[in-house]
Parts: structure tokens; sequence; C-alpha cells
């Protein structure tokens, strides 16, 4: 495992989990900076679709944002 500083929309990486509340909305601090970096539209229609994630429960989602290091999508905790 290996600690990374910087900006979690930005690292190079194959996932990242964010913490969310049951409703898998954006809110403010790091999940509003991953629904700004992907196409927000397609990845709230997505987290709707899924409709809640219970406590300790993970959602796995599409990234929806073109990544050449072969990011896929993200994890939300």
């Amino acid at each position: 495992m290996d600690l990374v500083l910087g900006n979690i929309v930005e690292v190079t990486t194959d996932a990242i989990v964010t913490p969310a509340y049951s409703d898998l909305g954006s809110a403010p601090g790091i999940r509003q900076a991953v629904f700004e970096a992907a196409d927000t539209e397609r990845l709230v229609e997505v987290c709707q679709r899924w409709g809640s994630c219970g406590i300790g429960q993970a959602v796995v989602t599409p990234s929806y944002v073109y990544y050449p290091c072969g990011r896929s999508g993200l994890v939300q905790w």
C-alpha cells in the first residue's frame, strides 16, 4: 500500500474510495470534488439507480472520466 499526498481526482490509480451518505449524492468536500471531476449528470444518474448504500457497504460506480492510466471507477464507502 502506498500513501499519496495530492488531489484525489488527479492521482493515477485504478480506483478511489470516498465516504458517502446513504443517498450516495454529492456533498461538500472530497465527494463534491469527485462529482465535479466526473460527468456529474451521469454519476448522479447511476447513484440514483443504486438508491442507497447501507453503513459498512460499498457501491462501485463508473468514473465517467477518461483516464489514460486505466482508472475505471470509484468506490463509495
